[in-house]
This record gives C-alpha cells, structure tokens and sequence, in this order.
C-alpha cells in the first residue's frame, strides 16, 4: 500500500481543487490528460446530464463532469474503502446535494434492479441517466455486459451518451443494439469510445 494521492480537476466550477485517490495499485485513476480529452469530446453533453459513474475508484470522472455543468451524479464503487474515500472527495467539495455514492459491483444486475424498484425521493440515484461513464479494469472486458444491464433495465434516456476508457491495443468494445458508436480516439496506451443511445 502506497500513500494517498491527489489528483486535480481539469475544467469547470472546480477547476484546480484537488481530490484524493486511494493508495497502492488497486485503482487506475484517468490522467489528467485523458480525463480533459474525454470531457473535450463530450462537449455540450455534459451540461444538465444526469450522470452515472461507473466503476468510480477515486471519483474524478463523476466529479468532473458534475464541476463541467452536470445537474447529479450517481457514483458506483464496489470497494468500501474508496467508497469511503469518494464520499468525503464530495464533502470536500461541497456536492453533497449533487453526488451519491453507492458502494455495489458496477456489473451486479442486482445493483440495477433495486435502483429501478426503489428510486429515493431526492432523484440523485434514480434513472433514467443522460451520461454513464465506464473506467473498469483493464482485460476484463466488463464494458458491454454493464451496459447490457444499464439497458435492459431501462436506465438511459433518449439520446443518452456512454463513454468508456479501455485499452488502445483492443477495438472499441460491441455493446448492445441501440447504442451507436459515435467517438474513437487513442491517447498512448488508452483508447477512449463513445457511444450513443438510439433505441
């Protein structure tokens, strides 16, 4: 186990805070560099999106997207320790009436269907969502069978976007009909691909 890191948003209502990711090697925070290029992409549809960020490690992808104009996020997080650790990255910010972290395997279907069956009254973590994020571990090939959940579950709106980090050295992963490829680019050893949702 390493020491606590910190890591610096890029852009938006926070641009400079500084957050905090959790030691050693469990998780791969984006880079600064591919986290800008990412939101770049996004553009406009970032602003007002409903937000779930998923496979969250520190929460930078959540966090940004709600300092570049997001309306709320969601943040999934199945380790309880960096759990933890995104909750207090949203205290430090102030976002607690924006964000909520739900410590769950992004890849549970068990996750999804509690959200649908019991959506709270404050609307954070209630869906349909405009914007998923997906940073999964690498070789593991977890982007299309979480999107597959998130879809037949009824999770995105109309027009719904989905953007995922993933290796360069792989094609952009096959994710279910209805999400159309829209974004591709390469950044070294990561590739980031977006999609949207057209049922």
């Amino acid at each position: 186990m390493g020491n606590m890191g910190l890591i610096r948003i890029t852009g938006g209502e926070w641009r400079g805070r500084r957050v905090k990711t959790p030691p050693g090697d469990g998780t791969r925070p984006t880079s600064e560099r591919v986290r800008e290029s990412l939101f770049d992409l996004l553009g406009g549809a970032v602003v007002g999106a409903r937000v779930m960020d998923l496979f969250a490690g520190s929460g930078a992808l959540g966090l940004e997207a709600l300092s570049r104009g997001a309306s709320r996020a969601l943040l999934v997080e199945r380790t309880p320790a960096t759990a933890r650790l995104i909750r207090e990255n949203i205290a430090l910010l102030g976002a607690e009436d924006r964000a909520r972290v739900i410590q769950a395997a992004a890849d549970s279907l068990v996750l999804y269907r509690n959200l649908r069956q019991s959506p709270p009254e404050n609307g954070v973590e209630a869906p349909p969502f405009d914007l998923f994020l997906l940073d999964p571990p690498y070789r593991r090939n977890l982007i299309p069978a979480t999107l597959e959940m998130v879809t037949r579950e009824g999770f995105p709106a109309p027009g719904a976007v989905a953007a995922a980090e993933h290796e360069a050295d792989l094609p952009p992963p096959a994710l279910p009909r209805g999400w159309n490829p829209w974004k591709h680019r390469r950044y070294g050893e990561t590739a980031l691909s977006l999609w949207t949702w057209e049922p």
